[in-house]
């Protein structure tokens, strides 16, 4: 697979329309956002016992997945803490290769230089499946 820049990226977000899963339905790209990131995991569980022969084994657990995403300030997203949202994370907009899921927004940050840009970061915690497009 070739290597891809970052500029053909993007961050959709929209309200919880309430369905099963997050398919289908208006999401709409927000504006001004320049950089994203998601993190899947899986808590490992030791399964370790006397018949090892001293080896450590293990086996998967629960799966979870949290966000992030960075704007220049566009507008207030307060309100946007606590809720549930749908998320999109394109890797190549053009060939609409994206991450996707519901999450619920976890915090808002924002800060100012004296010679910059006023800037956002929401972070979000996955509801559910982190799906791939």
């Amino acid at each position: 697979m070739a290597a891809l820049t970052g500029y053909i990226g993007a961050f959709y977000m929209a309200s919880d329309t309430g369905a099963a899963t997050p398919v289908g339905g208006a999401v709409f790209p927000v504006g001004g956002f320049t950089n994203w990131s998601v993190d899947a995991n899986v808590n490992i569980l030791d399964t370790t016992n006397f018949s090892d022969a001293g080896w450590k084994t293990h086996i998967a657990g629960l799966k979870d997945w949290t966000g992030t995403a960075e704007q220049h300030w566009q507008s207030d997203l307060l309100s946007e803490v606590g809720d549930r949202v749908v998320v999109r994370f394109y890797t190549n907009y053009a060939s609409d290769c994206y991450y996707y899921g519901y999450a619920h927004v976890t915090g808002l940050t924002e800060g100012a230089e004296v010679d910059g840009l006023v800037e956002q970061g929401l972070t979000f915690t996955g509801e559910g499946i982190l799906y791939q497009a």
